[in-house]
């Protein structure tokens, strides 16, 4: 945090301490509150404010990495060919074979898409975690992101995929798009940014449904009504994805 966080203009809280509580929370830190109400994403103008201060934090990432300035800050990088993505196929193909999941035999093939498509990518400083209860709306309409212990350095496909949950249309992404070209000149279109979506989307997606997979297996699965709520709408919306990006037949 305090090696990153002054490389950037945009406005962060300030760092007041740190703390090691052990296993429990070995590296904690309180930082200056952020005064404002959690985001809802009802509103058309709260999705466009969030999605445009998502373009500027990755702009300054986007700058930052390629100018070599985050060599140093010490951030795990996102990696695709990581030992936990083999794990997530390995409960995939697991999840198919028990056969009370719903499991269609085509994702694991799209979880090697999703992972082939992530590094092509720009890559940034990206939060990791942007579910709406780490993202604040102050009272002038100021959006805070709260909540950083999973940032990275890694495809900025994956802030946007995991948002696109409460996007109501893909015509939303055009401020986040026009953000990337009128402020750095990056040659994307509105076309770019919604691939970039999708794959972050069906990452998350995927990441999901091997979490429930994966508890379910060994015995720990949540409440029926959690897997209704939770589990069950990732399939379809996986499979529309999938679809659009002939990822399946």
């Amino acid at each position: 945090y305090t090696q990153v966080l002054p490389k950037l203009s945009v406005k962060t809280p300030s760092f007041l301490v740190a703390f090691d509580l052990g296993t429990e929370c070995p590296n904690g830190m309180v930082l200056e509150k952020l005064d404002g109400e959690e985001a809802s994403g009802g509103t058309r103008t709260e999705r466009r404010r969030i999605l445009e201060t998502l373009a500027r934090l990755h702009l300054e990432g986007i700058v930052l990495e390629r100018s070599g300035q985050l060599a140093d800050a010490n951030l795990p990088r996102f990696d695709a060919e990581a030992a936990r993505y083999q794990k997530w196929r390995s409960i995939l193909v697991d999840g198919i074979a028990d056969g009370s999941y719903s499991l269609l035999p085509w994702i694991p093939s799209c979880l090697d898409a999703v992972l082939a498509a992530l590094p092509g990518f720009p890559y940034g400083l990206i939060h990791s975690d942007l579910d709406l209860s780490n993202i604040i709306v102050a009272g002038n309409g100021t959006i805070g992101l709260i909540d950083w212990e999973k940032a990275c350095i890694g495809p900025i496909s994956v802030d946007l995929g995991q948002f696109m949950e409460h996007v109501a249309s893909g015509d939303e992404l055009q401020g986040y798009c026009r953000q990337l070209v009128v402020s750095q000149g990056l040659r994307v279109s509105e076309d770019d940014v919604s691939y970039w979506a999708d794959v972050g989307r069906a990452f998350k997606l995927i990441h999901e449904i091997c979490s429930y997979v994966h508890a379910s297996l060994k015995g720990r699965a949540p409440a029926p009504s959690w897997r209704g709520k939770y589990f069950e709408p990732c399939l379809p919306a996986l499979e529309a994805i999938a679809k659009r990006n002939r990822w399946c037949d």
